[in-house]
């Protein structure tokens, strides 16, 4: 289906929902791009930064007691704020261009003086979400005790038991 006039459209999603799944169908359906990690590829090529540093602060929440110290005086922006103004510029960018889908990356924020702009928030039970990231990542989940040659973490146990008072004291070990 081709659009006969502008369109943007933001999706907005629970980790594991299929928001980028959605995006993408759509997009495909109505024959406009889909903009994703792929900012990341274009900040990248377009600026000349590393590409792995650049994935490793996106969408990431910073904190500034764990961020580099810096001088007063000097930018004190993080590298998470710079990312994230790089890529509101990349997304005002395509948005100029024509239509397009963004996903994530606080485009609705962005975007929100723009005309034809919808806003989209993909939600699944938290069953699903805990299934799909399980088939698309399945060495994430559930870790296994090691063996002989594997450095996958063991699973964590918990137990139960009754201190000399009567109440109950609940054990964690990850072994």
């Amino acid at each position: 289906m081709k659009l006969t006039q502008k369109v943007l459209i933001t999706i907005g999603r629970e980790y594991g929902s299929g928001g980028r799944m959605i995006a993408e169908a759509l997009g495909k359906d109505l024959d406009i791009p889909v903009f994703d990690k792929n900012m990341i590829t274009m900040i990248a090529e377009k600026h000349g930064f590393d590409e792995a540093d650049l994935e490793s602060d996106d969408e990431r929440l910073s904190n500034p007691f764990f961020e580099p110290y810096i001088a007063y005086g000097v930018d004190t922006a993080s590298r998470s704020s710079r990312l994230y103004a790089l890529q509101a510029q990349i997304i005002r960018e395509e948005a100029n261009k024509g239509s397009a889908i963004f996903v994530g990356r606080c485009a609705d924020d962005v975007l929100q003086n723009y005309p034809c702009l919808v806003n989209i928030f993909i939600y699944a039970p938290r069953l699903d979400r805990i299934k799909r990231i399980m088939r698309a990542s399945p060495t994430i989940w559930p870790p296994t005790r090691s063996s002989a040659g594997s450095t996958r973490p063991a699973a964590p146990t918990t137990s139960s038991t009754r201190t000399r008072s009567g109440a109950h004291r609940r054990t964690r070990t990850s072994c």
